[in-house]
């Protein structure tokens, strides 16, 4: 679960942040706990009744009924490196300690020698059960993974089945893949339960609150902490001497998955008067870490008042009360590991023979039976017995999916059955067997294949990407689902030859991508040693018959290919295009402005390969008609008659960009200049063009990037847009110029339609001109915009965008055309570079703050006491940043 996803989230601006300084005041030697990391310190009585009031059930929670795995992989991940920062942090220290053991053991007496020896048994102990949790924890995640993927499988295989008709097999199966299914997502559940089991403990110490002068004698402050079911309420007052009394100090927290710490502070007052200070969530799952780490809270949206709170991880905790290596008596990690409490030494060592056999046994290797076909035909498609993943050809029988009856959770995954593997059932109308490979002659293996246009490589990349961004990106699910399913239908094609009398039908592809959710189950990956004496037999007997028979010369592997070269051609394009979009999410800025618009891209390619995949099942060689492709382009006056000029006699689907370029310059060559033509090439190719025309060959333009141009900027009339591309192009052309005469012109009377998004970026950029007559002038142009709410709103974005410009003084115009702008509505942004750019843009964002107003000088005065008036703990390079 993402924090996103929580309604009683409100972080857009808060965060917490972890100290690295962990010296400290013993609190044990005093009743009054004097706070050295704030202003406001506090002190610790305790109380009788905390201990009978404010405890926590450590009954073990039941298994949720939805999995999360994205949530699950997340907190596996900063487990797993929390466990070996522990395991690294003990290793050290007992290296420290035997390099004092060979250096005093001459002068040492034997009882200083014997202590040392004890405490190096007990870290060693702790070392091996540190290392067998680790071995536990990643044994579970790689059972949870097994399952996840087996789920998935089944999901697809009922979205196969309930597209299909309603026949009586298909039905079967359907019920089949929705028990196992059901099974699946129970499994999960349990197996989160139980990885939930290893997360150790968290010991939370109160420290107080601070309050920067918000916190006054006698004020009372109740704050309550929800952690799934586990509760912790507790009340403080503070006093007059600066000193805080919480009737509470210590509490134990059991880490879960699915569950967010909630913090709520309420002021108490007189007559049940009750003001909420804040109420925030926070994610505890940056909290595995070796060291005690002291935890700042921002309780309200300025972060006036902070909750400071210690947090000890305890990863392995024992069943009887007494101390381990991991709980360190002393508030602070003040000693290092080596002084590890001697209660510690009367434990037990870990038992490797002990019961740890989790879900991960119960789903070996030899329950997943998997069909090794020993008939000749069989042998001969495949002389390994496998399926190879250079082949994606090769088909599986349709699994079953239906769990053994009898077995419940704790059951076998035969998801093949050796004795009666049911085929998938295909509409004997559409002529496409997936069985085998087509032995008959192939019209591509005779010499008269289409070349190879790059089709697979590019089509493999793109898949390969969005499957690592599998489960970040919602909006990618249905991009991935089409590429799919026009991979499915190209390599079935090229097992055919091309012929569109075999064309699959839409259930023979859904079926077929289902069946792919399996291929993880392959043999080579389990290395089972009968399965393995299988197939050398095999190969063995592969070898002597390709030795009896006639030797043929091996046929060529066809390339991927629609059948026609121009539309192969258009398809690469707008893979590569996919792909550099991919590159750009996770490029993050304060607007995040670059993967919101690479999301949108991605998106607008969904249709065009849908398209695409439809011409494929037609004919993709037969000629068509651009209104035939895109029947939406006959709304656009002029885009049909500029792409049949552009194609000519050739193809429909693409051209050079050399030749849009010029037939854009021979229809519009007498009112326009060329420089315009070039920016609206690079509009819709979506990059930057070499002016010199010789560096521009294999640059193509394709009839659906025009398509997704005019579509997304709303363009009704061809000839209107270039006349007001025109009018923006001059403008910027004069912005940029070296005559100041023409620049001042420019901006004191531009022409209606040339502040566009370019063109008001253009100046901005003018506003650190050296000319003061320049920049003054650009500031006067933007302050006029402040009174007309729709320009307004246009220059805000565009400049917002500057923010993010890889360009340091290109950050620097846009805040000072914010400023210009009195963007009260960037204060969020700004205060975002005043903590994370360099000193010159940090700079200008806070003379920018200074400038909206009172509520940007209460952010900056706000930001001016987090970072110095606290520079110990809250200095970039004192505190840890998390993400809360």
């Amino acid at each position: 679960m993402s924090l996103s996803s929580r309604p009683v989230r409100r972080l857009t601006s808060r965060s917490i942040t972890r100290s690295q300084s962990f010296t400290g005041v013993n609190s044990q030697d005093k009743l009054y706990r004097n706070l050295a990391v704030f202003s406001t310190p506090g002190l610790s009585r305790k109380s009788s009744r905390a201990s009978r009031m404010f405890t926590m059930s450590t009954k073990s929670n039941a298994p949720p009924k939805v999995p999360q795995p994205e949530r699950l992989d997340e907190v596996y991940e900063a487990l797993k490196k929390g466990l070996q920062s522990y395991l690294h942090f003990c290793q050290k220290d007992l290296d420290s300690i035997n390099k004092q053991i060979k250096k005093s053991k001459r002068n040492s007496r034997l009882g200083f020698l014997y202590e040392q020896d004890k405490q190096v048994k007990v870290i060693e102990r702790f070392i091996r059960r540190l290392e067998f949790h680790l071995s536990k924890v990643e044994e579970h995640h790689e059972a949870y993974c097994l399952v996840r993927r087996l789920r998935d499988g089944a999901d697809k295989m009922i979205k196969a089945y309930t597209a299909s008709p309603g026949s009586k097999e298909a039905k079967e199966c359907l019920a089949e893949a929705n028990k196992s299914y059901k099974e699946y997502t129970e499994r999960m559940c349990v197996l989160e339960n139980e990885l939930e089991s290893q997360l150790g403990e968290f010991h939370i110490r109160m420290k107080g609150l601070a309050g920067f002068a918000r916190l006054c004698a006698g004020d009372q402050y109740e704050v309550l902490m929800k952690y799934g079911r586990q509760r912790w309420k507790l009340r403080g007052q503070m006093e007059i001497n600066g000193k805080q009394v919480w009737d509470g100090e210590k509490m134990l927290f059991v880490p879960l998955i699915g569950e967010f710490l909630t913090v709520k502070v309420t002021e108490l007052k007189s007559l049940a008067n009750h003001v909420i200070v804040g109420n925030v969530s926070c994610d505890m799952k940056d909290l595995f870490a070796p060291l005690p780490q002291m935890v700042a809270v921002d309780i309200n949206d300025l972060g006036t008042i902070k909750l400071s709170l210690e947090v000890t991880w305890n990863p392995s905790p024992i069943p009887d009360d007494s101390e381990t290596a991991s709980s360190h008596s002393s508030g602070h990690y003040s000693r290092s590991l080596s002084h590890i409490s001697e209660s510690s030494t009367n434990e037990a060592p870990v038992d490797n023979k002990q019961d740890n056999s989790s879900l991960v046994s119960k789903i070996s290797v030899r329950d997943i039976n998997v069909i090794i076909d020993t008939s000749p035909t069989a042998s001969s498609a495949d002389t390994s017995g496998t399926r190879p993943s250079n082949d994606p050809e090769t088909s599986l029988p349709c699994p079953d999916l239906q769990s053994p009856s009898g077995q419940g959770l704790d059951g076998d995954f035969d998801l093949y059955r050796e004795e009666s593997p049911q085929p998938v059932s295909i509409d004997p109308m559409s002529g496409w067997e997936p069985v085998g490979e087509d032995t008959t002659d192939d019209p591509f293996r005779e010499g008269d294949a289409l070349p190879d246009s790059g089709l697979k490589d590019a089509l493999g990349a793109v898949l390969s990407s969005l499957d690592d961004c599998r489960g970040q990106f919602p909006q990618l699910h249905l991009l991935e689902q089409e590429l799919q399913l026009l991979q499915v239908i190209l390599k079935v094609r090229r097992k055919h030859g091309g012929r569109h009398n075999h064309s699959p039908s839409t259930v023979s592809l859904t079926v077929e991508t289902a069946l792919g959710s399996f291929d993880f189950l392959d043999l080579s990956d389990w290395e089972e040693e009968d399965e393995v004496e299988r197939i050398m037999r095999r190969k063995r007997k592969a070898r002597s018959e390709s030795r009896d028979s006639p030797a043929s010369p091996p046929s060529p592997p066809s390339p991927l290919t629609t059948g026609c070269t121009t539309l192969d051609s258009s398809l690469v394009v707008h893979l590569r295009n996919c792909r550099a979009q991919l590159l750009r999410l996770g490029t993050f800025g304060p607007l995040r402005c670059g993967e919101m618009y690479a999301l949108d891209r991605l998106q607008r390619e969904i249709p065009v390969f849908a398209i695409i995949r439809n011409i494929i099942k037609d004919d993709p060689c037969r000629l068509r008609q651009a209104t035939e492709v895109i029947p939406q382009l006959g709304l656009c006056l002029g885009a049909v008659s500029l792409w049949q000029q552009c194609s000519g006699q050739g193809s429909m689907y693409c051209c050079s960009a050399d030749i849009f370029l010029a037939t854009l310059s021979k229809i519009y060559s007498d009112d326009v200049d060329d420089t315009v033509f070039l920016y609206m090439t690079e509009r819709i190719l979506d990059q930057r063009l070499p002016r010199r025309g010789s560096s521009r060959d294999g640059l193509m333009v394709t009839l659906f990037q025009l398509w997704n141009y005019l579509d997304s900027n709303k363009i009704s009339d061809v000839d209107t847009h270039v006349t007001e591309l025109a009018k923006e192009v001059s403008f910027i052309q004069k912005l940029e110029s070296c005559d100041q005469d023409q620049i001042l012109g420019a901006l004191r009377r531009p022409s209606e339609g040339s502040l566009k998004r370019e063109g008001l970026q253009a100046v901005a950029k003018l506003l650190r001109d050296p000319r003061g007559k320049v920049s003054s002038s650009a500031s006067s142009l933007l302050r006029g915009l402040v009174g007309h709410p729709r320009q307004r709103e246009k220059a805000l974005v565009s400049c917002l965008e500057l923010l993010e410009d890889k360009n340091m003084d290109t950050r620097i115009c846009g805040c000072k055309a914010l400023a210009c702008l009195k963007a009260n509505e960037s204060i969020e942004q700004l205060m975002h570079l005043c903590q994370t750019d360099r000193e010159e843009v940090r700079d200008a964002a806070k003379q920018t703050l200074l400038l909206l107003g009172e509520e940007g000088k209460m952010a900056h005065r706000h930001m001016e006491m987090s970072q110095g008036s606290l520079p110990r703990f809250f200095a970039p390079g004192s505190m840890a940043s998390t993400a809360f």
